[in-house]
C-alpha cells in the first residue's frame, strides 16, 4: 500500500514539476512575452501574463526541488526498493510484516 502512495505522489508530483519545467522553457523560447493561459496570476508574480526576473528564479528552482526530492526519491528510490525486496526469492513471508517498522525497531535497539 505505501509504495503504491509514494508511486501516486511521484506521479502527481512529476506533472506539477513538468508545468514549471514548461514555464521556464516559455520563458526561455520566447521572453517578456505573454504565457498562454497565465494572465489570471496577480500582480507580483506575473504581469498580465508576462514572466518576469524573479518569478523566472523561483520557477527553476521550484522545478529543481519538486524533481528531485518528490520525483526522484519517492519513485526511484522506495518503490524500486520494496519491488526488489517483496519480489526477492530469499524473503520469508514471516519476514515481510516485521520488515514496515524496521526503521522504529532499529532506531528503539540503539536507545538501550
Amino acid at each position: 500500500m505505501i509504495g503504491r502512495q509514494f508511486l501516486f505522489l511521484g506521479l502527481f508530483m512529476l506533472l506539477i514539476g513538468g508545468l514549471l519545467a514548461m514555464m521556464v522553457r516559455w520563458e526561455l523560447a520566447w521572453p517578456e512575452t505573454v504565457v498562454p493561459g497565465f494572465s489570471w496570476i496577480p500582480e507580483p508574480y506575473m504581469y498580465n501574463g508576462v514572466i518576469p526576473p524573479q518569478t523566472y528564479n523561483a520557477l527553476f528552482t521550484m522545478h529543481a526541488t519538486i524533481m528531485i526530492f518528490f520525483v526522484v526519491m519517492p519513485i526511484m528510490v522506495d518503490c524500486y526498493h520494496r519491488a526488489y525486496e517483496y519480489s526477492s526469492p530469499e524473503v520469508e513471508e514471516d519476514y515481510l510484516p516485521q520488515d514496515r517498522n524496521f526503521g522504529i525497531k532499529a532506531a528503539a535497539d540503539r536507545v538501550h
